[in-house]
């Protein structure tokens, strides 16, 4: 697993949104010049990641 330092660059992604739109971090990244906290949660108590 890659480990990333703080002020260090993460590589793009893209993902899939709640919404059912397209999230590119690259693009995000480009429209908003601030600093990004990320948070990904998973698992079966997540109603996003059992839903049908």
């Amino acid at each position: 697993m890659t480990q990333l330092k703080l002020n260090e660059n993460i590589p793009n992604f893209i993902l899939p949104s709640t919404t059912g739109e397209t999230f590119s971090y690259e693009t995000h990244q480009k429209e908003h010049q601030s600093w990004h906290l990320i948070i990904f949660f998973r698992g079966a108590w997540c109603p996003v990641c059992v839903q049908d």
